[in-house]
């Protein structure tokens, strides 16, 4: 047995390797197809942008000319020049030709090759099937000589265990026959017995073996056919897809050939465009001679008007100005109290209302930007000559550093964190062997040449955009994480702004336009610098400040709203103690009238019987034991005999934010016996206990869930349950609180679901955190605000707000519990988590 499973592993693990040697060449060769293919489009790539250079070089050329052929007068020399733009013409088009004919032969040597592959896959499933149907063969024909060998093997063996009893036999019997009148006779008739006893055995025994031994090949034979079969199949499914694959590519080869039929359409109508613009060309040029003509005159009329309204322009501009500083100056004092009276309410906030100490360095900081940035906009009139010179002044001033070292290394580590992926792939290798600290300062000089930093007085400016509106020995830092890429983008701005107004000088020997567009960019950024100071004024109080405030005014609200409702409560109780002691009052007259004692049935009676409870108090302890008792006995009550470990448990971390009072019929059940009668005042507590626990089943389980529908079923038994009591009571007590229900019996789930694995618990994890690192980094507050009514159209619970909307603005403050939303709405947070990450993919474009 052990020889025949040796030679059908072997047989298996040769063909597992001339298997995988196929297998092998063919990834080889197709690994070989796809460099070259990467090869070849690199030189694609590399012959598109020479000839895209080559082919813009002789467009300009040729566009050059036209401008040359308009001061061409004498007819040959323009017929000669024409012929001379047609030749340049034809050339490139030709040489778009030749590219296309190139593409179109390399597009067939694709085909080609493509054809090649096909067959040489098809040759190499071939010779797999082959492999398999060989091997099979040859384990079939194993097999079969093995069982031979068992069979004649077993046969020999029982015709000489036959034989061998057989001479014991006859022996046996000529002995008998020898010794028949002794005394031993009654002996040799029990051996008699007992020999055919085990003969029998010996005979069943090598039986059972050689059926076990036949039932074992004949299922490895089996298995065998059926791992030929599967195998087979799949061949035949490559088969299919391969003979798809071909017949796309060549509907993509049909497609190919009309575009290239459009093409060549296109190019003859284009030619035909090209000979009516030149007959065009030859009427205009005729017209703009005229036209030139009576342009020049009107030219000299305008220039005499321009030159009165330049005069009356520059006495325009100055009267503007002195209006503009008069404005300025006026707008600057209000704002200046305004800003005193809004630190002046802070400073009452903190120290009357909260209780904090307050200091005012920021008001000397806002005193000394107000003061800065009055002189910029009382210098919008000055000439540009100034600036240019204080510019060049501070940059010489700034060669050797105006920022201490500290800020920028401060600066530089921000920048190296935050903007890591301006890193090159290479830059990333070249860093990976070096030791920390070369590392950094490799990085640091990477980011920086990629953003556009050269030299110390890039680096100053840098710097000056992250300690903006401080002093320069001041080194706190009030810059958060996420401005930092704001700040890079500035930084570049600006340092664009400063090489304009640098270049400017230089340009006096171009024409007067370009000096109008320089005096342009530079009012430009005046006024730039003068909305900059009043965005500074406008936000003189920090934004915590005037969180801090928005918080105290909620609070403040609150407790107005608290206090009238308490006010109004405290009303209302005067109110019922008043006509409870009327009524107290009416009732005494009432029970103490001597009409009372006429009655049949004295009111004071009909008292009595109503203060009795329906059952004593030992009743409803024991009936409440029973129903716990036959609620025990089922078999699926398991899960509501202990409370719900949501510590341990997976996906259960939100179970005390949702179920508020806990409740199982363990902690009942203890509370009945460890109270008594006690426990309960009366069977409707009981009952009320019982309800909570399938209550919190409902509240906390998505409907249709295991738990929702045993939970349904035992409600509906423990509801009958009490039910039948109730309707027993209500012989003896009409008045008893509870009722019987017409509710048919619930069948009980039978089937248990399976726990969630390990590997769905880390991706529900993984999938909330997702979901709020993008609400809370990558939506923008209007796309925030999408999601949030697409929330509210779904009517989750998840969604809860923080406070009243602000009276102001109309913002408000939400809070979004995504434990809560995966755990009992999971359509919800997956629709939600979709148009998250559609709303991201539509930002960027795929």
């Amino acid at each position: 047995m052990d020889k025949a499973i040796a030679i059908a592993a072997r047989s298996d693990a040769d063909l597992v390797e001339e298997i995988s040697n196929i297998k092998v060449n063919a990834d080889d060769a197709e690994n070989g197809r796809r460099i070259q293919d990467e090869n070849a489009r690199l030189d694609r790539y590399e012959t598109l942008q020479i000839e895209a250079i080559t082919s813009n070089r002789k467009n300009a050329a040729v566009e050059m000319k036209w401008s040359d052929l308009a001061r061409i007068n004498i007819a040959q020399e323009l017929a000669k020049e024409l012929e001379t733009q047609t030749i340049s013409c034809q050339a490139i088009i030709d040489s778009k030709d030749r590219r296309i004919r190139e593409f179109l032969a390399e597009l067939e040597e694709k085909n080609f090759t493509f054809v090649k592959a096909m067959k040489r896959a098809e040759e190499d499933v071939r010779k797999m099937a082959k492999l398999i149907t060989e091997n099979v063969r040859r384990q079939r024909e194993v097999h079969r000589g093995q069982l031979k060998f068992f069979e004649e093997y077993l046969q020999k063996d029982r015709a000489d265990l036959l034989a061998e009893q057989k001479k014991e036999l006859d022996a046996l019997f000529e002995q008998r026959r020898q010794r028949e009148e002794s005394e031993f006779l009654e002996q040799r008739q029990e051996r008699e017995k007992q020999f055919h006893q085990k003969n029998e055995d010996l005979c069943h025994r090598d039986l059972d073996e050689f059926n076990k031994v036949k039932m074992s090949l004949e299922g490895s034979i089996q298995e065998l056919e059926q791992h030929l079969e599967r195998t087979m199949a799949t061949y035949q499914l490559n088969k299919e897809k391969l003979d798809y694959n071909l017949q796309v590519l060549a509907e993509r080869n049909k497609e190919h050939s009309a575009i290239e039929a459009s093409y060549k359409t296109k190019l003859s109508k284009l030619r035909d465009a090209k000979q009516r613009i030149s007959d065009k060309f030859v009427k205009m040029e005729t017209t703009s001679r005229k036209d030139n003509g009576n342009l020049t005159e009107e030219l000299a009329r305008l220039m005499q008007q321009y030159r009165h309204v330049l005069e009356k322009t520059r006495r325009f501009e100055e009267q503007d100005q002195r209006k503009f500083s008069d404005v300025w100056a006026n707008n600057e004092t209000e704002v200046r109290g305004l800003v005193e009276k809004v630190l002046d309410g802070d400073r009452i906030i903190h120290e009357q209302l909260l209780g904090l100490a307050w200091t005012a360095p920021t008001l000397d900081q806002i005193q000394q930007e107000i003061e800065v940035m009055s002189e910029a906009g009382t210098v919008t009139g000055k000439s540009s000559t100034a600036i240019v010179s204080s510019e060049s002044g501070h940059t010489s001033g700034s060669a050797g550093g105006r920022f201490s070292g500290s800020k920028v290394k401060a600066v530089m580590d921000w920048i190296r964190d935050e903007a890591s992926f301006l890193l090159d792939i290479s830059v990333k290798e070249h860093c990976h062997d070096l030791p920390p600290e070369h590392r950094a300062v490799v990085e640091i000089d990477a980011i920086l040449r990629s953003i556009g930093c050269e030299d110390q007085r890039d680096v100053d400016l840098l710097v000056s955009q992250f300690f903006r509106g401080q002093d320069e020995d001041d080194e706190t830092w009030l810059v958060e994480a996420d401005d930092v890429l704001s700040l890079i983008t500035e930084f570049i701005v600006e340092k664009e702004n400063l090489r304009l107004a640098d270049v400017a000088p230089d340009k006096k020997k171009k024409n007067r336009k370009g000096g109008e567009k320089t005096d342009a960019e530079k009012a430009a950024r005046r006024r730039k610098e003068e909305r900059k100071f009043w965005e500074r004024i406008g936000h003189a109080l920090p934004s915590m400040s005037v969180r801090l405030h928005a918080a105290v005014e909620s609070c403040l609200s609150r407790q107005y709203r608290l206090l009238h409702r308490r006010a109004a409560a405290v009303e209302k109780c005067i109110t019922i103690e008043r006509e409870n002691h009327e009524l107290k009052e009416a009732l005494d007259n009432y029970l103490g009238s001597g009409v009372n004692q006429e009655l049949q049935v004295p009111p004071t009676h009909v008292i009595r019987l109503l203060t009795n409870p329906s059952m004593p108090h030992s009743a409803a302890a024991e009936e409440a034991k029973r129903i716990l008792k036959k609620t025990r006995e089922h078999n699926c009550v398991g899960e509501f005999l202990q409370p719900v470990d949501w510590k341990n448990l997976p996906g259960l971390q939100d179970y005390p934010l949702i179920v508020k009072r806990p409740m199982d019929l363990g902690t009942v059940l203890a509370k009945v016996e460890e109270d008594g009668d006690d426990a309960y005042a009366d069977f409707g507590e009981f009952e009320d206990d019982l309800n909570l626990i399938w209550d919190n089943c409902h509240l906390f389980n998505r409907p249709g869930s295991y738990i929702s529908h045993l939970s349904e079923g035992k409600q509906s038994r423990s509801s009958r349950r009490s039910s039948l009591t109730a309707a027993e009571n209500s012989r003896s007590a009409p008045s008893s609180r509870v009722k019987v229900k017409d509710e048919p019996f619930a069948a009980e789930a039978a089937a248990v679901l399976p726990p969630m694995d390990k590997a769905a618990v880390d991706g529900l994890h993984a999938a909330k955190i997702r979901l709020g690192w993008r609400l809370h980094s990558s939506l923008s507050p209007q796309e925030l605000a999408l999601v949030v009514e697409f929330m509210r159209t779904r009517k989750t619970a998840a969604l809860k707000p923080l406070g009243p909307p602000d009276q102001d603005t109309g913002s408000e403050s939400l809070l979004l519990d995504i434990d809560h939303l995966s755990a009992l709405d999971p359509d919800c947070f997956t629709d939600v988590s979709q148009l998250v990450d559609l709303i991201i993919r539509y930002k960027e474009g795929s």
